[in-house]
């Protein structure tokens, strides 16, 4: 199953690393923040931009998140595991939903398997209340606040590079434009997920996708390439 951890902007790949290296084999079977890849006009030309799809979070998959939190309880930047709490003092780590993995899984390339059990697993919180997060606002908050802005020299660099732990990557999409001039995708990560989009603009070229996640409807921007436009008339 798939959670997602809150580490604060700028620690991802730390953290991810340091997951790695405390953990027991098969303990997380992936660790990773999305990666949008982005046009960016700069001084009048299109480059290339690498910026986080919801900063300060970090995706594990891990089929006993009791004995991952416990291994990485004590990590330098490690906050908490997303989860819920419950009337008499309990918590659950909040897993992603089917729905939600399919989604994650299609617009970042990873491979699709067949759904695991989703239940949420339960635990008795040491901590209260106080210490549980609002895992939908936490995370709507974070995507919506950096969607809305363009990435700083923080969450991009102008050029791919290879770092010591790769981030996921979610390419660009191609569009065009059909005979009515109306515009298509033609290939990349939204191609056979239009209904997904719910808006194309093609100035900034992006694309918002509008996606469930944890329990609430989430938009998030995403990188287009234009690669066809109609023809002038004469």
């Amino acid at each position: 199953m798939y959670y997602v951890i809150f580490v604060g902007s700028g620690n991802e790949t730390k953290i991810e690393q340091i997951i790695r290296r405390v953990t027991a084999d098969g303990l997380c079977r992936e660790c990773f923040h999305p990666v949008r890849h982005l046009k960016k006009k700069i001084q009048g030309a299109w480059t290339n931009v690498y910026s986080k799809l919801i900063p300060g979070y970090v995706f594990v998959e891990s089929g006993d998140i009791f004995a991952l939190h416990q291994a990485i309880i004590r990590t330098p930047g490690y906050k908490k595991i997303l989860r819920s709490v419950n009337e008499d003092g309990s918590f659950d780590f909040c897993a992603l939903s089917p729905d939600e993995v399919h989604w994650l899984h299609a617009i970042s390339g990873l491979p699709q398997e067949e759904a695991a059990d989703t239940a949420p697993a339960s635990h008795t919180s040491a901590s209260g209340s106080a210490a549980v997060v609002d895992a939908a606002s936490a995370v709507g908050q974070a995507a919506g606040a950096y969607a809305d802005t363009a990435p700083d020299a923080s969450h991009a660099h102008p050029a791919p590079t290879t770092p010591a732990s790769t981030p996921v990557i979610i390419e660009l999409s191609q569009v065009g434009f059909d005979e009515n001039d109306k515009v298509v995708i033609l290939s990349g990560p939204l191609k056979g997920r239009e209904a997904l989009v719910k808006k194309i603009n093609l100035h900034r070229r992006t694309a918002d996708i509008e996606v469930p996640f944890m329990d609430r409807r989430l938009t998030l921007s995403l990188g287009i390439e234009i690669i066809a436009k109609p023809e002038a008339q004469s």
